[in-house]
């Protein structure tokens, strides 16, 4: 049986999402496919697949040796959106055990950089379509372009913010 579910994860929300797809496993539902905001899932025994979410380098090579290097583990990779990787482990014991790619706080950081490094590239671009577009005066629907552009910049920065908030958290936690 398949079933296709309508989720929207906004970019600092991956803590949710991961929890969210392995809630869906805990129901015996596994993740095959993602389409921007659909997910589709087929139905298996509860608890057969963990999934964790991943940030990857910009470096193919490294990124090529990195999935080698978790398949030799059994973690697949399910789905990869730009450098987000959907990751999935088979649960031999069926329980709510949780593989752990991110075994030590440095890694978690490191993880975080790379979503933030990507985040404020993102962020970026919006502000310049702002800039360009509440400069052409020409422009009839500038006004209501610019006011989405801020709505859009305000929610961006708020997830940046929550990233940040995360990252230097773990930062204390290590230095203690």
């Amino acid at each position: 049986m398949e079933k296709k579910v309508k989720k929207f994860f906004l970019f600092w929300q991956f803590d949710e999402e991961e929890k969210w797809l392995n809630d869906m496993s805990a129901q015996g539902w596994q993740l095959t496919e993602i389409k921007r905001i659909k997910y589709t899932f087929k139905s298996c025994q509860p608890n057969t697949y963990i999934y964790k979410l991943d940030y990857l380098d910009n470096s193919k090579e490294k990124n090529q040796e990195y999935l080698n290097s978790i398949q030799s583990f059994g973690i697949e990779k399910v789905y990869q959106t730009y450098n987000l990787l959907y990751l999935s482990m088979e649960n031999e014991n069926s329980s709510d055990q949780v593989f752990e790619l991110f075994s030590d706080k440095q890694y978690r950081i490191n993880f975080l950089n790379k979503l933030l490094k990507s985040s404020t590239m993102t962020i970026s671009c919006f502000i310049l379509n702002l800039l360009l577009v509440s400069s052409n005066t020409e422009l009839m629907l500038a006004p209501y372009i610019s006011t989405a552009l801020i709505i859009l910049i305000i929610i961006w920065l708020s997830g940046l913010s929550k990233i940040n908030k995360k990252k230097n958290v773990l930062e204390k936690q290590l230095i203690n």
